[in-house]
């Protein structure tokens, strides 16, 4: 089970992506109903909710075609906290292998879907992305992403 957001900007829904590859639609899951993959869900108890509802309720949840527009899955951080350890020949390009891990923050803006077109800062000349492996960690609904993000 998966988080995906999906729909037109600005007015995406919450589904799943199950482990069959079918995405479900979960907005309308009760008893408490999904609004959004947002702080308030990830600092209740929102996921538990959510994978005791699809559970129950997944067979029945609206299927999502494949071909709608992925946003990126969770709805309005406030903050994004990354954890890197530069390892390998990209560790060596940077003075040797990072003992230590580095942590660092990434703008909320910097979040788009898996297909939307990346917005470049004016007067930016070089602009680098790079996610190789990341998971979400909440606690008090702040996201976390660790392992290997840059």
């Amino acid at each position: 089970m998966k988080l995906i957001r999906f729909g037109e900007p600005a007015k995406e829904r919450p589904g799943l992506l199950l482990n069959d590859g079918t995405f479900i639609d979960t907005s309308g899951f009760r008893p408490t109903r999904v609004f959004d993959y947002d702080e308030e869900f990830f600092a209740g108890d929102g996921l538990a909710q959510l994978r005791e509802s699809t559970h129950h309720r997944g067979h029945a949840a609206a299927r999502v075609s494949h071909s709608v527009r992925l946003s990126p899955p969770i709805d309005r951080p406030s903050k994004i906290v990354c954890r890197s350890q530069l390892q390998g020949s990209r560790g060596r390009e940077q003075d040797g292998t990072s003992e230590e891990p580095v942590i660092f923050f990434k703008s909320t803006t910097s979040l788009v879907g898996p297909n939307d077109p990346l917005v470049i800062p004016r007067g930016a000349t070089k602009v680098d992305w790079e996610v190789r492996s990341c998971r979400g960690n909440w606690q008090k609904g702040a996201l976390c992403l660790a392992r290997r993000c840059a």
